[in-house]
């Protein structure tokens, strides 16, 4: 895996979102990152099939793309899946010798990706 590339395909595919670019050309940018290792595009992702932006909605999806994302030390993403278990799946994640934020609601998910509405 490439960090510097995913993580470089993830800037690109944030800057698509940004410009309003189409919503298909948007997802495959994400998922390209994602496939290579970027954390962030693997969070984006599962917010993305949460909540149903730019691919059908799907739960299945979504955890399993939070779970990678939280496995590859994304920290946002231990906070969307914590939303998404609804609460005690949280003490999982919240490792102050790891520094994660300690945010629990439906509204931080949702601020993440305000940008993408």
């Amino acid at each position: 895996m490439n960090s510097n590339l995913s993580e470089s395909l993830y800037n690109k595919a944030v800057e698509l979102e940004i410009a309003n670019v189409n919503s298909s050309k948007i997802f495959k940018a994400y998922m390209k990152a994602a496939m290579l290792g970027s954390a962030a595009a693997q969070n984006a992702l599962g917010v993305f099939y949460l909540l149903g932006k730019n691919v059908k909605k799907d739960d299945v999806m979504a955890k399993s793309w939070l779970t990678t994302a939280v496995e590859n030390g994304d920290p946002n993403a231990a906070i969307n899946l914590c939303t998404f278990e609804n609460s005690d799946y949280c003490e999982l994640f919240y490792d102050n010798d790891k520094n994660l934020p300690v945010k629990n609601s439906d509204a931080y998910m949702y601020e993440q990706f305000e940008i993408y509405d």
